[in-house]
């Protein structure tokens, strides 16, 4: 049996349905059926969840003159651990 999505109507839910044990009954008319607890449910397809895309985001670099890309000996003597 392929996979698909089945919604309830929301005046058909009931307290206890989440995470419950039930079957799903496909009919000879192709309908389907939910049984809970001794009840018949109606269910209906749902449509395909679209997917949503992502914008691809580049690897940001920073510029040449950036402070990261400079060496950690050219900033100065105030990072210095001489004078501890």
């Amino acid at each position: 049996m392929e996979q698909q999505r089945m919604e309830m109507p929301r005046e058909q839910v009931c307290a206890g349905l989440r995470d419950a044990r039930a079957e799903v009954e496909q009919r000879l008319d192709g309908s389907h059926w939910l049984r809970y607890q001794g009840r018949y449910l109606p269910l209906r397809g749902c449509p395909l969840a679209r997917v949503k895309t992502q914008p691809h985001k580049t690897k940001w670099t920073p510029p040449l003159d950036h402070p990261w890309r400079q060496s950690w000996k050219s900033l100065g003597s105030d990072l210095s651990l001489e004078g501890q």
